[in-house]
């Protein structure tokens, strides 16, 4: 089986500079996917400041202090159409740390692998308080998009992927767990992206 020469990193933050996000995986990871032998292509997106502080203060007012702006279709379609399409073109797999339903909306035939250390739902009563219901539908509307759309769903812990396949039924032989952590820069992170049908 062939992988895949060049992987679009589809991210808010640069993954070749930002040392901080995600505590500091997404430039670790974009590291070892690099040591794995890809080439890796930063696919940014960005939502205009006062429009991205406009719509979290909005949602929270309307659908609680712990509804979080990210998980509405809105958001997810507006940066998805700030997205380039011409990397997107040149990349052979998307790989999205977060955010997968951005994925949805560039309604492409690239296999898309999504990365989370959570789910919506088990995030719910645990970190996120206080949510209106329509939001919770909101969030785990677009938490399903986000893991249909992928071809490889892969969580930082067992929890996490079996909310994946329980609550979202993503296909168990497709979702894999890798710990987050020094296990980074070890090389077994791209192994698991040609196994399961990413060619």
């Amino acid at each position: 089986m062939t992988k895949p020469k060049r992987i679009g990193y589809v991210s808010e933050t640069n993954p070749f500079e930002d040392r901080r996000a995600w505590s500091g995986s997404i430039f670790n990871l974009r590291r070892a996917i690099e040591k794995a032998g890809y080439e890796v292509t930063w696919i940014p997106y960005a939502m205009p400041r006062v429009e991205q502080l406009g719509l979290r203060a909005a949602y929270k007012l309307l659908f609680g202090r712990g509804a979080t702006y990210i998980h509405c279709r809105y958001y997810n379609k507006r940066v998805a159409a700030s997205i380039d399409r011409r990397l997107v073109d040149k990349a052979d797999l998307l790989f999205f740390p977060g955010g997968a339903a951005i994925g949805h909306y560039l309604h492409t035939d690239k296999p898309i692998v999504y990365l989370s250390d959570a789910t919506y739902q088990i995030m719910l009563d645990y970190y996120w308080c206080g949510v209106r219901p329509w939001a919770i539908r909101e969030g785990n509307h677009i938490e399903q998009m986000g893991i249909s759309a992928s071809r490889i769903n892969i969580r930082s812990s067992q929890w996490a992927a079996d909310s994946t396949i329980n609550d979202y039924h993503a296909d168990p032989a497709h979702t894999y767990v890798l710990e987050f952590g020094a296990n980074l820069e070890d090389g077994d992170v791209l192994p698991s992206l040609t196994y399961g049908g990413v060619n």
